[in-house]
Protein backbone atom coordinates (compact mmCIF):
# COMPACT_ATOMS: atom_id res chain seq x y z
CA UNK A 1 0.00 0.00 0.00
CA UNK A 2 2.84 2.02 0.22
CA UNK A 3 4.25 1.93 -3.29
CA UNK A 4 3.45 4.86 -5.77
CA UNK A 5 4.54 7.52 -7.69
CA UNK A 6 7.75 8.89 -5.36
CA UNK A 7 6.98 11.57 -3.46
CA UNK A 8 9.74 13.57 -4.63
CA UNK A 9 7.91 13.55 -7.94
CA UNK A 10 5.88 17.30 -8.59
CA UNK A 11 2.42 15.82 -10.50
CA UNK A 12 1.34 18.55 -13.44
CA UNK A 13 -1.97 18.59 -11.12
CA UNK A 14 0.22 20.40 -8.07
CA UNK A 15 2.40 22.76 -10.63
CA UNK A 16 -1.00 23.99 -12.27
CA UNK A 17 -2.70 24.13 -8.51
CA UNK A 18 0.26 26.84 -7.65
CA UNK A 19 -0.43 28.56 -10.66
CA UNK A 20 -3.93 29.53 -9.63
CA UNK A 21 -5.34 26.21 -11.52
CA UNK A 22 -8.36 24.31 -10.28
CA UNK A 23 -7.24 20.75 -10.44
CA UNK A 24 -9.44 17.62 -10.76
CA UNK A 25 -9.02 13.81 -12.00
CA UNK A 26 -11.74 11.58 -12.79
CA UNK A 27 -10.86 7.84 -13.46
CA UNK A 28 -8.30 5.87 -12.27
CA UNK A 29 -5.29 6.56 -10.61
CA UNK A 30 -2.10 3.98 -10.37
CA UNK A 31 0.25 5.98 -8.90
CA UNK A 32 -0.10 4.69 -5.21
CA UNK A 33 -3.35 3.95 -2.65
CA UNK A 34 -1.81 5.59 0.33
CA UNK A 35 -2.84 8.76 2.05
CA UNK A 36 0.37 10.34 1.17
CA UNK A 37 -0.13 8.57 -2.73
CA UNK A 38 -4.04 9.97 -2.88
CA UNK A 39 -4.97 12.59 -5.60
CA UNK A 40 -6.24 14.85 -3.00
CA UNK A 41 -2.28 14.75 -1.47
CA UNK A 42 -0.56 15.05 -5.06
CA UNK A 43 -2.25 18.21 -6.19
CA UNK A 44 -5.78 17.57 -7.16
CA UNK A 45 -8.51 19.47 -5.68
CA UNK A 46 -10.89 16.97 -6.56
CA UNK A 47 -11.51 13.15 -7.15
CA UNK A 48 -14.15 10.69 -8.21
CA UNK A 49 -12.50 7.48 -8.84
CA UNK A 50 -10.54 4.34 -7.52
CA UNK A 51 -7.04 4.41 -6.74
CA UNK A 52 -5.96 0.64 -7.69
CA UNK A 53 -5.77 -1.72 -10.75
CA UNK A 54 -9.09 -2.03 -12.87
CA UNK A 55 -12.66 -1.67 -11.78
CA UNK A 56 -15.82 -3.23 -12.65
CA UNK A 57 -18.20 -1.38 -14.81
CA UNK A 58 -21.36 -2.11 -12.58
CA UNK A 59 -21.70 -3.74 -9.34
CA UNK A 60 -22.36 -7.26 -8.90
CA UNK A 61 -24.41 -9.18 -10.23
CA UNK A 62 -23.63 -7.07 -13.41
CA UNK A 63 -26.71 -6.98 -14.76
CA UNK A 64 -27.28 -4.85 -17.93
CA UNK A 65 -23.83 -6.01 -18.85
CA UNK A 66 -21.68 -8.82 -20.95
CA UNK A 67 -19.05 -9.62 -18.64
CA UNK A 68 -16.07 -11.04 -20.14
CA UNK A 69 -13.94 -12.77 -17.33
CA UNK A 70 -10.41 -13.87 -17.84
CA UNK A 71 -10.09 -17.33 -15.94
CA UNK A 72 -7.38 -20.19 -15.42
CA UNK A 73 -9.79 -22.99 -16.47
CA UNK A 74 -13.12 -22.77 -18.14
CA UNK A 75 -16.09 -23.58 -15.71
CA UNK A 76 -17.40 -27.14 -15.99
CA UNK A 77 -13.65 -28.63 -17.37
CA UNK A 78 -15.30 -27.09 -20.92
CA UNK A 79 -12.56 -27.59 -23.82
CA UNK A 80 -11.20 -24.89 -26.03
CA UNK A 81 -10.41 -21.46 -25.31
CA UNK A 82 -13.49 -19.15 -24.45
CA UNK A 83 -17.09 -19.76 -23.58
CA UNK A 84 -19.77 -18.03 -23.25
CA UNK A 85 -22.82 -18.67 -21.03
CA UNK A 86 -25.93 -15.95 -21.25
CA UNK A 87 -23.89 -12.80 -20.72
CA UNK A 88 -21.03 -14.43 -19.17
CA UNK A 89 -18.22 -15.05 -21.72
CA UNK A 90 -15.06 -16.93 -19.90
CA UNK A 91 -11.62 -16.77 -21.48
CA UNK A 92 -8.23 -18.88 -20.86
CA UNK A 93 -6.43 -16.47 -23.32
CA UNK A 94 -4.04 -15.33 -20.16
CA UNK A 95 -3.86 -18.28 -18.28
CA UNK A 96 -5.23 -16.59 -15.41
CA UNK A 97 -7.78 -15.86 -13.60
CA UNK A 98 -9.27 -12.28 -13.05
CA UNK A 99 -8.64 -10.03 -10.13
CA UNK A 100 -11.20 -9.31 -7.63
CA UNK A 101 -10.66 -5.18 -9.08
CA UNK A 102 -13.14 -3.73 -6.50
CA UNK A 103 -12.50 -5.33 -3.06
CA UNK A 104 -10.96 -3.40 -1.58
CA UNK A 105 -10.99 -0.44 -4.59
CA UNK A 106 -14.19 1.42 -4.32
CA UNK A 107 -15.20 4.00 -6.18
CA UNK A 108 -14.34 7.76 -4.08
CA UNK A 109 -14.98 10.71 -4.26
CA UNK A 110 -12.45 12.83 -2.56
CA UNK A 111 -11.87 10.33 0.41
CA UNK A 112 -15.14 9.12 0.84
CA UNK A 113 -16.64 5.54 -1.12
CA UNK A 114 -19.53 6.13 -2.73
CA UNK A 115 -21.56 3.57 -4.69
CA UNK A 116 -21.86 4.09 -8.57
CA UNK A 117 -25.13 2.56 -10.18
CA UNK A 118 -24.47 4.00 -13.37
CA UNK A 119 -22.37 1.92 -16.16
CA UNK A 120 -18.56 2.82 -15.09
CA UNK A 121 -17.58 4.91 -18.14
CA UNK A 122 -20.80 6.99 -18.33
CA UNK A 123 -20.00 7.50 -14.39
CA UNK A 124 -16.53 9.02 -15.45
CA UNK A 125 -18.15 11.33 -17.85
CA UNK A 126 -20.48 12.58 -16.12
CA UNK A 127 -18.30 13.35 -13.29
CA UNK A 128 -15.49 15.09 -15.89
CA UNK A 129 -18.83 17.49 -17.14
CA UNK A 130 -20.06 18.79 -13.89
CA UNK A 131 -16.16 19.26 -13.08
CA UNK A 132 -15.97 21.75 -16.01
CA UNK A 133 -19.54 23.00 -15.30
CA UNK A 134 -17.99 23.75 -11.55
CA UNK A 135 -15.74 25.53 -12.91
CA UNK A 136 -15.78 26.95 -15.95
CA UNK A 137 -15.29 30.34 -15.16
CA UNK A 138 -11.84 29.27 -13.81
CA UNK A 139 -8.78 27.78 -15.15
CA UNK A 140 -8.87 24.34 -15.01
CA UNK A 141 -6.99 21.35 -15.61
CA UNK A 142 -8.74 18.02 -15.46
CA UNK A 143 -6.98 14.34 -16.21
CA UNK A 144 -9.52 11.35 -17.09
CA UNK A 145 -8.04 7.82 -17.33
CA UNK A 146 -10.86 6.13 -18.44
CA UNK A 147 -11.08 2.60 -17.36
CA UNK A 148 -11.93 1.44 -20.47
CA UNK A 149 -8.80 0.29 -21.97
CA UNK A 150 -8.01 -2.68 -20.68
CA UNK A 151 -9.59 -5.71 -18.07
CA UNK A 152 -11.96 -5.93 -16.87
CA UNK A 153 -13.77 -6.03 -20.10
CA UNK A 154 -17.85 -5.49 -19.77
CA UNK A 155 -20.14 -3.76 -22.22
CA UNK A 156 -23.70 -2.56 -22.11
CA UNK A 157 -25.95 -5.23 -23.33
CA UNK A 158 -27.54 -3.15 -25.41
CA UNK A 159 -24.60 -1.83 -27.41
CA UNK A 160 -23.06 -5.48 -27.63
CA UNK A 161 -27.04 -6.13 -29.48
CA UNK A 162 -26.36 -3.35 -31.57
CA UNK A 163 -23.14 -4.60 -32.30
CA UNK A 164 -24.36 -7.82 -33.40
CA UNK A 165 -26.74 -6.15 -35.50
CA UNK A 166 -24.67 -3.86 -37.36
CA UNK A 167 -25.97 -0.79 -36.39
Amino acid sequence: MGSGLPLSETTLARRLKEEGYVTGLVGKWHLGASKRHHPLSRGFDEFYGFLNEGHFYVPPPYEGVVSWFRVKSLPDSQPGPLMRRGNYIFSTHMGNTEPMYDRGNPILRGWDPVVERDYLTDALGREAAAFIDRHAAEPLFLYLPYNAPHSPLQALLEQMERAVAGQ
